[in-house]
Order: structure tokens, then C-alpha cells, then sequence
């Protein structure tokens, strides 16, 4: 490393005060250069990161705006239900419901069993209603028709679950389990 520093230090000493000024004026310059690169280098990398940032935030606030009015909707809804369990009759039962429709769909003779059930919800202002029943020996346009009068009600009840068990006879009936549900105060 000395023989270097040594061969450098002659060099510049053989040189007239011009070509001095020159060499310390393109080291001055490189110096420059480099300086302005790093630091161009630095703060564009800094804004490209800033940038992608801003664009995850951005996208994310996006998802947040989303998910609030999915929020709204669904407490609307909520809340309408409230409203409209206040409007129902207070003398509704689900089970004296369906224990009607299946008297007028020529069914009730057909019921096996029918299990009522309440299951009450935390902080919430109502309680599902549901009754698991069973059908023997029913045709299909007696379960259709049956199933129309429960779905078309204006009593906000849904079908859960549905099973069907056809019979090897001649007669062509099935067997029926159902869930019913509803939400009631």
C-alpha cells in the first residue's frame, strides 16, 4: 500500500499548478456524481417505498369502506327484522303455524312427530324459533304444497333443512324430516 500511496504522491507533484487544479476539479466532480447517486438512489427508493405503502393503505381503506357498508346492510336488516317481529302478532307461535298449514295442506294426519326449540341469541333483541318434524307416508304434491304455504308466508319463516326418504310402494309416498325457523321476540 505504501509503494502505491508513494507512486501517487510523486505523480501529482510532478504536475504544474494547472493540470493540479484539473485532477482535484474531476475528483471533485466524480465525488459529485457518485454523492448525487447514492443519494438520488436513497430518496427514490424511499418515495417508491412511501408509494407502495400509500397503495396497500389505500387498498386497504377500500376494504374497509367495503366491509362497513356490508356492515350497514346487514344491521339494516337487522334492524328491520326487529321492526317487523314488533308488527307480527304477538300470539305466533311457529309451531301453531305449521300445526295449521299441515291441517290444510290434508297432512296433519301424517305428522310422526314435531320438536319445537328455542335458541336465544346474545345480545340480540330476538330468539330463533325452530321446529324439527317428521312426515310419513306423504306424496310430493302434498309436501310441495305444504312447503309453498310454509315459504310463501309473510311470517319471515325459512326452511333449514330438508330430507327426503322415498318408499318402495305403490302408493309412491315419501317420508319427510324438515327444519323450519323463524325469529321471534
Amino acid at each position: 500500500m505504501e509503494p502505491i500511496k508513494q507512486k501517487i504522491i510523486d505523480f501529482i507533484s510532478h504536475l504544474d499548478k494547472r493540470e493540479k487544479y484539473l485532477l482535484c476539479s474531476t475528483v471533485i466532480v466524480i465525488c459529485i456524481i457518485i454523492f448525487y447517486h447514492l443519494i438520488s438512489t436513497f430518496i427514490f427508493g424511499k418515495i417508491d417505498s412511501l408509494e407502495k405503502k400509500l397503495n396497500i393503505k389505500t387498498d386497504q381503506l377500500k376494504e374497509m369502506i367495503i366491509l362497513r357498508q356490508e356492515y350497514e346492510a346487514i344491521n339494516n336488516r337487522g334492524n328491520s327484522s326487529v321492526s317487523f317481529l314488533n308488527k307480527r302478532d304477538r300470539a305466533f307461535t311457529l309451531f301453531s303455524f305449521l300445526d295449521k298449514n299441515a291441517e290444510l295442506s290434508g297432512i296433519k294426519n301424517k305428522i310422526v312427530y314435531m320438536k319445537p326449540s328455542v335458541i336465544k341469541q346474545d345480545n340480540k333483541k330476538y330468539k330463533i324459533a325452530t321446529v324439527e318434524m317428521k312426515l310419513a307416508m306423504v306424496s310430493m304434491n302434498q309436501l310441495v304444497n305444504y312447503l309453498y304455504k310454509i315459504e310463501s308466508s309473510e311470517n319471515n319463516i325459512v326452511i333449514k333443512r330438508l330430507s327426503i326418504i322415498k318408499k318402495e310402494n305403490k302408493q309412491k309416498s315419501i317420508d319427510v324430516v324438515l327444519k323450519v325457523e323463524t325469529l321471534t321476540l
